[in-house]
């Protein structure tokens, strides 16, 4: 997984992400002889990264439709959730990936995201939980405590029966409910 490199960049220069997925390919897979699969991590809703061309990432984690699912069946509207909790914008993220689009976001005060036409379904990796919004939780709970057993059922389906990649977190396929916390120092010795 490569997380996404905010680089400061003008118009006329490649993208970081778009040079460093060629070099990854080219180092990687031509000296190991084998495909490599790349996948994005990068809030700013750019689907260029995933445009289908060779030096490109082949697929790209899908953020706002989590913050839509998570909102919507927990109510929270703290942080990155303000923006979220109706279901047009689940539904909205259900036939167009991305929920900001080209969109005003009140909780970024600007407009931000492209329109993914044209993107098929697996260029884009869907969860109802990962690493990030669990772990950087105060509590690190999962879904199971957040939700009823009914409720997961319901938010299961909601993503692997969707149109796009889904991941499980590790434990979500039977309800683990020990918290995941990650909290750690990355300057301590």
């Amino acid at each position: 997984r490569l997380d996404a490199v905010h680089a400061i960049h003008d118009d006329s220069s490649e993208h970081i992400l778009t040079d460093l997925a060629r070099r990854v390919r080219h180092s990687t897979a031509e000296e190991a002889g084998r495909h490599v699969h790349l996948v994005l991590e990068n809030d700013a809703n750019e689907a260029r990264f995933i445009t289908g061309r060779a030096e490109q990432f082949n697929a790209q984690w899908n953020d706002d439709f989590h913050h839509a699912l998570h909102a919507l069946v927990t109510n929270e509207k703290n942080g990155y959730y303000s923006d979220f909790g109706d279901i047009e914008q689940l539904v909205k993220s259900y036939n167009h990936a991305y929920v900001y689009d080209g969109i005003f976001s009140p909780l970024r005060k600007k407009i931000f995201g492209t329109k993914t036409t044209d993107q098929p379904g697996d260029r884009f990796i869907v969860f109802a939980q990962n690493h990030d919004q669990t772990g950087n939780r105060m509590l690190g709970e999962r879904l199971s405590i957040l939700t009823g057993f009914e409720m997961q059922k319901l938010i299961a389906a909601v993503y692997l029966l969707s149109p796009f990649v889904p991941m499980l977190f590790m434990g979500e396929e039977y309800g683990e409910k020990q918290p995941f916390l990650y909290f750690t120092s990355h300057s301590d010795p």
